[in-house]
């Protein structure tokens, strides 16, 4: 397999690799610590600083007012949160909020054009003001009851694509779980689930592979990408699926992110035994079981690029 030059600009696969990032860390938050308002808190920072969101917060719905308060915050300045507090006393306001909604009707709502929504025509003042373009809400809910919102705000248009969106509502899933710590095991399950479930309907080849080398998780799209079934992959070393991959300088590759723990993108082309190119973009990122890789098809792109370059010459 020969390697060609790296790709060094930041496309959607690396804004999904800092989701599970952020899905990951939470988790680890939530195992050691269940106390509420501090694993949302650290949920609303980490959401911050590793999903490059401008202003994550929880809110949670008063059990007397039914009013919507926030619990915990991070990221933008203090007057976009205190315009939010303002708006959130105003029943209106909350009703055709996306947070609002979300609530109301218990399913994620995306607004990734804050200023071209009508359903948000009273928002878009507050949010306009402070740059803000995109925003996702998360409907927290504890054994069948409304108990609050996870809200994210970029500055950015078109922010919160659908990948990143079902990896966020897994984060949701694990929130309910905590809040309701006497739930029993097949919720956990259940939240387990919910994550395998946003993987493996990536577009992308997605894989996992632990310290040792074992492929820990493959999605249907990696598999076929590798010319390997899933059951072939998971539970099995990389090396003993491919003997010869330690040998090769897309191994090296691996081995470099995984001592290092930064991530790398390049693109590879194979040559398949009926003498046909396979060429694929690898971008491979640590996460804390080993390393985290997704695999972009891109043969067609490049027949086409030296389709077109044939007929220029």
């Amino acid at each position: 397999m020969n390697i060609a030059a790296p790709i060094l600009s930041e496309s959607d696969p690396d804004k999904l690799f800092r989701y599970y990032s952020v899905v990951n860390k939470v988790r680890s938050i939530l195992r050691k610590n269940h106390e509420p308002r501090k694993f949302c808190q650290e949920m609303c920072r980490v959401a911050v600083s590793e999903a490059n969101v401008d202003l994550a917060w929880v809110g949670k719905r008063n059990t007397i007012t039914g009013m919507l308060e926030v619990f915990a915050f991070d990221g933008a300045g203090n007057e976009l949160l205190s315009n939010i507090e303002h708006s959130l006393k105003n029943p209106s306001f909350l009703d055709e909020s996306p947070c609002g909604k979300a609530m109301a009707n218990n399913r994620t709502v995306t607004v990734n054009n804050i200023s071209c929504d009508l359903g948000m025509t009273e928002w878009q003042k507050n949010f306009g003001q402070h740059g803000c373009n995109s925003v996702v809400a998360f409907p927290l809910v504890i054994k069948g009851i409304s108990w609050g919102v996870i809200v994210l705000y970029s500055k950015e248009q078109d922010y919160f694509g659908p990948d990143e969106v079902s990896l966020m509502e897994t984060l949701a899933e694990d929130i309910n779980v905590s809040i309701g710590m006497d739930a029993d095991q097949s919720m956990v399950q259940f939240a387990n689930a919910r994550l395998k479930m946003s993987l493996d309907s990536l577009h992308e080849g997605c894989m996992i592979l632990d310290y040792d080398w074992n492929f820990i998780y493959t999605n249907a799209e990696s598999a076929k990408i590798l010319r390997k079934s899933v059951a072939e992959l998971e539970g099995h070393r990389l090396f003993d699926v491919f003997p010869t991959f330690v040998k090769s300088p897309l191994f090296q590759k691996y081995q470099m992110v995984m001592a290092t723990r930064k991530g790398s993108d390049f693109e590879a082309c194979h040559v398949l035994p009926d003498g046909t190119e396979l060429w694929v973009k690898v971008l491979i990122r640590p996460v804390d079981e080993g390393v985290f890789t997704l695999l972009i098809d891109t043969t067609d792109t490049k027949v086409a690029e030296k389709g077109r370059l044939l007929l220029e010459a």
